[in-house]
């Protein structure tokens, strides 16, 4: 093992060494989520200039998980907030978005024509004009089973009749427009903020919905969703009666559910978020902390591998290297500081701790996309991977002696070239062949 003699600079009293290393690892929901340090993808880039510059756009980001979706639409979400842009950012409810900053432009115009109708505000003005000094009496009734003050509720019924929203009425309306929800009734009420959401959604230049990470069995809810989904975004067109969309809609998506032959895909411009290049996972790395350490870079290089891209993975094999890695160093348990020399992690510790289950666990989701049926192919496929990561382009021949040498010669090599075929057909590896020599390379990643 290379060693190292200086005490890590980002080590303090009381602290493990590399203690900021191992907190950021921790943060797999977060990712990518420091400013200046977020890598920009050249789909996202391209997105936000779309978003920045059009209306009434849609486009469906598609991505395995853990490969950046909620780092994209956090990233979105501020660079068009920086560009002067309306934009709101939600996870989908179920039945439409919820957002929770009360836009009384657009709710109080809503609420008074619920009003009116339960009132019967054009009779009440008719009879208003005709002398008859009960005619607001329902109303006024209602408002002073509430709390509001008399110059309050009076203020109320005037805006009810005339209509106005100035700071005023906003001010007055923060306070009465719960009493007269309360006054509408439960179905009165559900049907206005059902209203209220779709205008306020109407109003906006950019909506980000995010859709959960479902299980595999979910595939009904799924459905449901995605159903529900369709139905908000046709209201969402349907501008008084006037087919016209106005906000541009961003949804994304986890590839390994599929469906996207969803007539709701259908609607919109498909974008896939691509695994990271390697180079980009080490640089973000090395400017976030300075340097590999405490990784040679050698097996820095070796874990931007095993992750293929994925940021989420990274972050893990990271987190797990450290963990493993503290257990062997001798530190000073009062102190928290290393005790003498500390050692870095090499790429033979990294293949030690990153086991092949722990690989499995992370490409069973897609990979069972590629055998369905059988764990135990998963299981080969990720070994193969796995070895090639380690290797580089290697001879077909050498996978087959050292990863099928479980039964007869003849097997062995029918069961190899079967498992590499699908790979190749699904993107993962390529093969050629020099002389009499066949090799498979890895192409994904």
């Amino acid at each position: 093992m290379a060693t190292i003699t200086e005490t890590p600079n980002t080590a303090e009293k009381n602290q493990l060494p590399f203690l900021n290393v191992f907190r950021w690892s921790g943060k797999l929901s977060t990712e990518q989520s420091e400013p200046g340090l977020y890598i920009w993808p050249d789909e996202i880039e391209d997105i936000l200039f779309q978003l920045k510059n059009m209306q009434g756009s849609n486009i469906a980001i598609i991505g395995n998980q853990g490969i950046g979706k909620t780092a994209a639409r956090g990233e979105l979400l501020w660079a068009l907030k920086n560009a002067g842009s309306k934009v709101v950012s939600v996870k989908w409810s179920g039945k439409t978005i919820e957002i929770q900053d009360l836009d009384y432009d657009v709710y109080l115009p809503l609420l008074r024509k619920v009003v009116a109708e339960k009132y019967e505000i054009d009779k009440i003005a008719e009879r208003a004009q005709s002398g008859d000094r009960f005619a607001v009496g329902s109303l006024e009734w209602h408002l002073e089973k509430t709390s509001l003050t008399t110059p309050q509720i009076k203020g109320v019924i005037k805006w009810v009749f005339g209509g106005i929203i100035d700071n005023k009425v906003k001010a007055l309306m923060q306070l009465a427009a719960p009493k007269l929800e309360m006054a509408l009734g439960a179905r009165r009420t559900k049907k206005l903020n059902e209203e209220y959401a779709i205008a306020q959604a109407q109003a906006l230049d950019n909506i980000l919905i995010d859709f959960e990470d479902y299980s595999k069995g979910s595939k009904v809810q799924m459905i449901g969703d995605l159903k529900r989904a369709g139905r908000w975004w046709e209201l969402i067109c349907d501008s008084d009666g006037e087919y016209q969309q106005h906000p541009n809609i961003t949804v994304f998506w986890q590839a390994e559910l599929g469906l996207r032959t969803h007539f709701l895909f259908g609607k919109f411009e498909e974008v896939t978020l691509r695994p990271f290049a390697p180079s980009k996972l080490r640089d973000f790395y090395i400017q976030k902390f300075g340097d590999s350490k405490p990784f040679t870079t050698e097996a820095l290089d070796y874990l931007v591998a095993l992750a293929r891209g994925v940021f989420r993975w990274y972050m893990k094999y990271i987190k797990t290297c450290l963990m493993k890695w503290y257990k062997t160093q001798p530190i000073n348990e009062e102190a928290a500081q290393p005790a003498g020399e500390t050692a870095l992690i090499t790429k033979t510790d990294v293949d030690t701790w990153i086991n092949l289950d722990m690989l499995l666990s992370d490409m069973d989701r897609e990979l069972v996309n590629i055998f369905p049926k059988s764990r135990f192919n998963r299981r080969r496929a990720t070994a193969v991977i796995r070895y090639l990561q380690k290797h580089g382009e290697t001879p077909q021949q050498q996978i087959q002696e050292t990863l099928f040498a479980d039964g007869d010669e003849g097997a062995n090599k029918a069961a190899c070239s079967r498992l590499l075929t699908k790979l190749e057909q699904a993107g993962y590896i390529s093969r050629k062949t020099v002389g009499h020599t066949k090799t498979v390379f890895l192409t994904m990643f």
